[in-house]
C-alpha cells in the first residue's frame, strides 16, 4: 500500500476529470461533498439492462461502470465557482490488465485499487490490492505500487510518496 501526495492539484484535477488519463479503471464507488453529499455506487444495475444486454460480455465485461462513462457526471457534480469540500473515489484496474500488470501473481488477486481522496486542500492517492488467496510475500502489493508510480510519472502527475502502514492480517 502506497500513498501518493499530489503536488500540482490543478493539473491532476484536469487529468482526472477532463481527460482519458484514467480510462483503464472502473469505478467501485465515489462520494462528493459539495452543498449536498453525492454517493455513487459504481456497481452496474442488472435490472436496468435487458437479459440480452446483460449477457453480452462485450457490453458488460465486469460488474462496475467504466471511469470514462462516469467521469462526465462526476465532473458536473463538482463544477462551479467553489471547490468541493471533499471527495473520495475508489477506482479498480480493469480486469483485462491484471495479468499484464501482475504476471503469475494475478491468479491470487481479485482487484487492484486506487483510492483518490481530496480534502479541500490537497489530494492523496492510495494503492490497494484485494486478494483471493493468501500470499505470504505480498508481491502484488509491491508490483502495484511500482506500477502506479511509473503510471503517474508517465502521465505527468507530480507526486511525493509516503509508505502507509499495512493492516495486520
Amino acid at each position: 500500500m502506497q500513498e501518493f501526495r499530489i503536488q500540482n492539484l490543478a493539473s491532476f484535477m484536469e487529468k482526472l476529470f477532463s481527460t482519458d488519463c484514467f480510462s483503464s479503471f472502473l469505478v467501485e464507488s465515489a462520494q462528493f461533498r459539495t452543498a449536498v453529499t453525492w454517493d455513487l455506487d459504481g456497481s452496474l444495475n442488472q435490472k436496468f439492462f435487458s437479459a440480452e444486454e446483460w449477457s453480452d460480455k462485450q457490453l458488460h465485461p465486469c460488474a462496475h461502470a467504466a471511469w470514462t462513462d462516469v467521469r462526465p457526471l462526476c465532473r458536473d457534480l463538482i463544477a462551479g465557482k467553489k471547490a468541493p469540500a471533499s471527495f473520495r473515489i475508489v477506482l479498480l484496474l480493469k480486469g483485462e490488465y491484471l495479468s499484464g500488470t501482475l504476471g503469475d501473481s494475478a491468479e491470487a488477486v481479485s482487484s487492484l485499487g486506487l483510492t483518490i481522496r481530496y480534502d479541500g486542500s490537497g489530494a492523496q492517492l492510495i494503492t490497494g490490492v484485494s486478494y483471493r488467496t493468501f500470499l505470504p510475500g505480498r508481491e502484488p502489493d509491491k508490483i502495484w505500487d511500482k506500477t502506479m508510480s511509473r503510471f503517474f510519472a508517465a502521465k505527468g502527475i507530480a507526486f511525493d510518496t509516503a509508505l502507509t502502514s499495512r493492516n495486520p492480517v
